[in-house]
Formats: structure tokens, C-alpha cells, sequence
């Protein structure tokens, strides 16, 4: 029987490294509606988006969070849709930051184009970062946001790893659409209430 190559035994033993990175992570009740108190009633200047505060729930020592936030930003004619993004190992109740993200690429069920951004200035002490959502394409991933549909975030790190999250758009079981809470922020009419999306 012929001897196996050394190359060939690290080849395999890499195979179950490079299957879990490929895996995606499910943020259960994760996602939550967000809007600015200062949001003018109509609709000239404001804050509206969506907090992803992933796995924040777990209780499991240690454990990862992120925490990303989407959002629009107008003030008159002016629009802009941007992110902060940031993700911690929590070790005994404290958040250390981890690597920081080098890029952030969102998909929105039914969409065959991502959505793209661009990272902005450097990463702050936490390592977080900030970036910027061309307006065209913010409005496919709010409404995918708006509509439940599935999102997928794939984040890369300064130390070459990567990640694939998924979670639902945010749920609000009698409107949607364009009376969706998020469109109804848009035009000042800010929502009451816990504006929590659990998945199943």
C-alpha cells in the first residue's frame, strides 16, 4: 500500500478548517427598528434604520456580538445612508474588541446584485468603523429590512478572516411596505414600542 505524502495530510487535515469557515451564523432576535428622538415630525430632517445587535442574548462565557447599525440621515434636500459596524468577544461580561473590519458586503434575498460600501476614515479605539451606502442601493437593503426578507452580511477582518451573517428583516405584523414603520419614520411619524424582529 502505497505511503500517503506528507503534503497530502495537511491537505486533509485543512479540509474541516476551511468547511466551518464557510459556514453562515443565524442572528436569532437580533434586529431591532431605530430612529433619532430629534426626528422632525414633517419629515425635513431625521434619523431612520435598523440595529443589528447579534447574539446579545447568549449568556454563554465567552461569546461574540456585533453590533452594526444602518441607517438614512437627511437634513432638507440632503440624504446620506451610511453604517457603523463593530463585533467584541464578551469575556466575563466585558466587550474586547476584536480585528477590525477591512470590508462589509450586504445581500438581500431575491437580489442577484450585493450591496455594496465603502469604509470610511480609520477604525476608532473599540475598532470600530464607519462607511457609506450609495443612496440608490441603500434602498434595496432598507427594503429588504422593511419587507422580512433574508439579509446576509459577509465581513472581512484585518487578520485575513472572514464571516457570513444572516439575518431577517424586521417584522411588524400589520403594516408593510410603504407604510412599513421604517417608511413611516421617513415621513416623521416616529413608531412607539419594542421594535424587535425574532426570527423563528
Amino acid at each position: 500500500m502505497p505511503a500517503i505524502r506528507p503534503w497530502l495530510i495537511l491537505l486533509l487535515a485543512a479540509v474541516p478548517s476551511l468547511a466551518r469557515a464557510a459556514d453562515v451564523i443565524t442572528l436569532n432576535d437580533d434586529v431591532y427598528l431605530q430612529w433619532s428622538d430629534a426626528n422632525d415630525r414633517n419629515g425635513k430632517s431625521g434619523v431612520c434604520g435598523f440595529m443589528i445587535i447579534g447574539n446579545h442574548l447568549n449568556r454563554a462565557n465567552p461569546h461574540v456580538v456585533w453590533d452594526i447599525n444602518i441607517d438614512e440621515v437627511w437634513q432638507g434636500d440632503t440624504r446620506v445612508a451610511g453604517y457603523t459596524a463593530g463585533t467584541f468577544d464578551v469575556v466575563d461580561g466585558k466587550r474586547i474588541p476584536r480585528a477590525p473590519i477591512t470590508a462589509l458586503t450586504f445581500g438581500v434575498e431575491g437580489q442577484a446584485e450585493p450591496v455594496l460600501t465603502r469604509l470610511v476614515g480609520p477604525p476608532n479605539a473599540d475598532h470600530g468603523i464607519k462607511g457609506i451606502i450609495e443612496l440608490d442601493r441603500a434602498k434595496v437593503l432598507f427594503d429588504g429590512f422593511s419587507e422580512e426578507k433574508w439579509i446576509t452580511i459577509t465581513l472581512t477582518y484585518a487578520d485575513s478572516t472572514s464571516e457570513i451573517l444572516r439575518t431577517r428583516g424586521f417584522h411588524e405584523p400589520y403594516h408593510g411596505g410603504r407604510a412599513s414603520p421604517f417608511n413611516m419614520c421617513l415621513l416623521g411619524k416616529v413608531p412607539t414600542g419594542n421594535f424587535r424582529r425574532p426570527i423563528p
